[in-house]
């Protein structure tokens, strides 16, 4: 007897026969049928005749010759929450999934939904319940209504993921989820998920990406290869991450070409904390970043352990973009004597920027700055108050 060409669990198509052609679902049965029609071995005919289920539970008797490994991959299981369709008992219809868990007459699946028609609760096997697009965006604005939560996000986000792409549906979707979160949660929680960033390294399109707000890539333990850094500024910059106001790129090997290639491609346009720290970034970067309008809103921007001189910091403490920056972090002796005096005599700079840059200078040096300002009694203040005698006298004026 030969063997079957399907076996249990297989998901098949019917592409060719007297009936049920188009049908897409699993083999749960195969039944090996065999006839002779004569005394010889030349006289006998066998087929294999398969039982298939396909996504809503409906079952169809077709032979093997008709079928073939189906191309489209099993639907996506269905959760507390979702707009689904069912059929079940000859019955069908639309509803909200509120329970799924394991059926107690078997190993299968079984969900409680409440029919949109009706009211009614429908119980039925997982098999015969499918997520609904005509439902999704419902669905959403009913999760949307609950209190913003790292789980939440991650619900949103796997609801706009199973989304069928091309599905109009989706636009609106994400326009709609855009303008009620922009109004009522905070961006700490509007995460890159590491799914998803693989996927834009990959260059595969991500719907949702733009209601992202906070995208951090984490440090390795050991260096970045070139390339590596190359596919995480070309990811960026391919990407539709412009309304993102949290970017964290610490340790990531960038140099300037990349950093001038992010700026080039508006990705700072909404970026409030911009976190640079451990990167090769030299002067021609730093340059390029304060003198670009896409930094008027930054408050927060890390440079530490880069290769940024005094060129750099004289460009950033020059800057008549920087007005809104309230913390700039740099190493120690960055910028050297003549970066420290540029901030700390900055006319565009906040105080509480000024007044970081003091340490970076030494006692003597600070003596000096305050001496060719005519300030009475300089070489008698500690540094703390030296510091702040300086930014005061060099405050400008309302």
């Amino acid at each position: 007897m030969s063997e079957s060409p399907y076996h249990h669990g297989d998901r098949v198509e019917v592409f060719k026969g007297p009936q049920s052609v188009g049908v897409v679902g699993e083999v749960f049965r195969s039944e090996h049928t065999v006839r002779q029609f004569g005394d010889d071995e030349s006289s006998i005919w066998e087929a294999w005749r398969l039982g298939i289920k396909d996504d809503l539970g409906g079952k169809h008797w077709v032979s093997a010759h008709n079928v073939r490994l189906a191309s489209a991959p099993a639907p996506k299981a269905v959760h507390k929450g979702d707009a689904v369709r069912w059929r079940h008992q000859g019955r069908e219809g639309t509803g909200i999934v509120f329970w799924v868990g394991k059926s107690k007459y078997g190993p299968e699946l079984r969900v409680g939904l409440k029919d949109d028609a009706t009211g009614e609760s429908v119980w039925a096997d997982a098999a015969e319940v499918h997520p609904s697009t005509r439902g999704g965006l419902q669905t959403l604005r009913d999760r949307l209504t609950e209190p913003p939560s790292a789980d939440l996000w991650n619900e949103l986000l796997a609801l706009l993921n199973d989304w069928p792409p091309h599905d109009p549906g989706l636009a609106v979707a994400i326009d709609y989820a855009e303008a009620h979160m922009d109004a009522t949660w905070p961006d700490a929680l509007r995460t890159l998920p590491a799914t998803w960033r693989v996927r834009m390294h990959e260059g595969q399109a991500v719907p949702g990406l733009r209601l992202v707000r906070h995208v951090a890539h984490a440090p390795l333990e050991g260096s970045r290869t070139r390339r590596e850094s190359k596919n995480i500024v070309d990811a960026l910059v391919g990407s539709d991450l412009r309304h993102a106001t949290f970017l964290d790129l610490t340790g990531q090997n960038i140099g300037d070409k990349g950093l001038i290639a992010l700026l080039e491609a508006g990705v700072f346009g909404r970026i409030k904390h911009l976190e640079l720290a451990g990167n090769v970034l030299g002067d021609a970067a730093v340059v390029a970043l304060a003198g670009s309008l896409d930094v008027a809103g930054l408050e927060v921007l890390g440079l530490e352990k880069t290769h940024v001189l005094a060129q750099g910091v004289t460009a950033l403490a020059t800057s008549p973009h920087l007005g809104a920056l309230r913390l700039l972090k740099l190493s120690k002796q960055t910028g050297g004597v003549e970066g420290g005096q540029a901030l700390l005599l900055s006319e565009t700079l906040r105080d509480e920027v000024r007044l970081a840059a003091g340490p970076l200078l030494t006692l003597p040096q600070l003596r000096s700055i305050a001496t060719k300002l005519g300030l009475a009694g300089a070489a008698k203040l500690p540094k703390a108050g030296l510091v702040a005698a300086i930014v005061e006298a060099t405050r400008p004026a309302p």
